[in-house]
C-alpha cells in the first residue's frame, strides 16, 4: 500500500485521563506520551506524513472502509457514543467520497479487511447483515470483489485482528483464521497472534511497521523480503489500545500537520 499521509489520533495526558482503558498493570502515562512520539517518528521514516485527528476524548476506533477515492462510515447501536464517527467524517471529508451505512444496519469497520481488489467483511455483534449487505453495494458499486462470512472469534474479537493483506496475493493470519477457505488462495505468514500483534502491524510503502519485543515473529516476517521498522508499545498494550485503532488511512492532510519534534521532551501536558 502507497501511502503519502497518515492521519493519527492525537495521543495526550488529557486523552489517557478520559480513557476507559482494558489496563493490565500499572499504565505510565509520560512513557505513553513518548512512545506515541516514537510512533509517528516511525511513520515518518517510512515515507509517510502525519496528520492529527485533534479533540479526542476517548478512542477512536476504526470507523470508515475506505476504498480509492471512497469512504463508506460504519454505524454504531443507539446506545453507544457517536461522537468518533463525526470526527473521522470531518477528516475524511476533504479527501474522499462519503457514503453512509443507514436504518438497522450496523456496521465496525474492525470487521473489514481489504485484500487487495477484494474485501472481506465478517459478520459479529456490531456487525449486521444488512450493514454488510450495504457496504457491499457501495463497493460492487465501485467495482471491488465482496465476500461476507460468519465466524465467531474469541473474546469478542473482529477480524483485522486476525488478517493483514500485504500485497502480492499475500496474508499476514493467525493461527486461529489460516484455514478458512475464505483466505485459501493467499499465500499466508502464519503467526501466533500474542497480544493482538496483527492489529498493531502496518503494512505501508512497501514495509511493515511492528511492535518490539517479538522476535521470533519478527524473524517470520523477515521472509516476505520486507523493510521492518520496529517500535515501542509496551504502555500501548498495557491501555489495550491497537495502532490500527488510532491511525486513518488518508490522501490529504485533513487536519493540521504533527509536529513530532514535540515528543522529544519526556511529557506533554496535552
Amino acid at each position: 500500500m502507497y501511502l503519502e499521509h497518515i492521519s493519527i489520533q492525537h495521543i495526550t495526558k488529557k486523552f489517557l485521563e478520559n480513557y476507559q482503558s482494558k489496563t493490565v498493570g500499572i499504565v505510565d502515562k509520560d512513557r505513553v506520551i513518548r512512545q506515541y512520539g516514537e510512533l509517528c517518528r516511525k511513520i515518518n521514516d517510512m515515507g509517510v506524513n502525519i496528520s492529527i485527528i485533534p479533540d479526542c476524548q476517548n478512542t477512536i476506533l476504526p470507523v470508515a472502509v475506505t476504498a480509492g477515492n471512497l469512504a463508506i462510515i460504519g454505524k454504531k447501536n443507539h446506545n453507544q457514543n457517536h461522537n468518533d464517527y463525526s470526527l473521522v467524517t470531518n477528516v475524511l471529508a476533504g479527501s474522499r467520497i462519503l457514503k453512509f451505512i443507514t436504518n438497522a444496519g450496523l456496521l465496525d469497520a474492525r470487521d473489514v479487511v481489504k485484500l487487495g481488489n477484494k474485501f472481506l467483511i465478517t459478520l459479529s455483534d456490531k456487525t449486521n447483515y444488512e450493514g454488510a449487505g450495504q457496504l457491499a453495494v457501495y463497493l460492487k458499486d465501485a467495482n471491488y470483489e465482496v465476500e461476507i462470512i460468519n465466524i465467531s472469534f474469541e473474546n469478542n474479537e473482529h477480524l483485522y485482528e486476525h488478517l493483514l493483506f500485504i500485497g502480492n496475493n499475500k496474508v499476514i493470519v493467525s493461527e486461529e483464521f489460516e484455514k478458512h477457505y475464505a483466505i485459501l488462495a493467499y499465500e499466508k505468514i502464519v503467526i501466533s497472534n500474542i497480544n493482538k500483534i496483527i492489529a498493531n502491524i502496518i503494512w505501508i510503502n512497501d514495509a511493515l511497521l511492528i511492535p518490539q519485543g517479538f522476535p521470533q515473529i519478527e524473524n517470520n516476517l523477515k521472509k516476505l523480503g520486507l523493510k521492518i521498522y520496529r517500535t515501542n508499545l509496551s504502555e500501548f498494550e498495557k491501555l489495550g489500545l491497537n495502532i490500527r485503532d488510532i491511525c486513518t488511512m488518508v490522501t490529504k492532510y485533513p487536519t493540521s500537520q504533527i509536529d513530532i519534534s514535540v515528543y522529544n521532551k519526556t511529557s506533554m501536558a496535552g
